[in-house]
């Protein structure tokens, strides 16, 4: 129950094992990431996250509110753009 608590533990089990053992679903991707819908044992519905890839090749999914449509949308909320339009980078770091 402690949201804290369980990000740690999906960082050590990693990211891409709760997604298949949860049989997460891939709702939209692109190039940049993916929006994830999961839904965690002690929950009554589906949670979405942003599964993205840093420069060291780590794996993160970040959660992102429940009305966030596509991995573009939920990739410019994370650097706090409410337009998913304005994110167009032309080189992630």
């Amino acid at each position: 129950t402690n949201d804290e608590i369980r990000r740690c533990l999906c960082e050590i089990i990693g990211w891409d094992k709760i997604i298949k053992d949860l049989k997460g679903k891939i709702i939209h991707k692109v190039k940049y990431g993916e929006l994830i819908s999961v839904r965690f044992p002690e929950t009554t519905q589906d949670e979405k996250f942003v599964r993205v890839q840093c420069a060291t090749n780590r794996t993160f999914a970040l959660p992102v509110p429940s009305h966030v449509t596509t991995a573009r949308q939920a990739v410019a909320l994370t650097y706090h753009q409410d337009n998913p339009e304005d994110y167009a980078p032309e080189v992630r770091t």
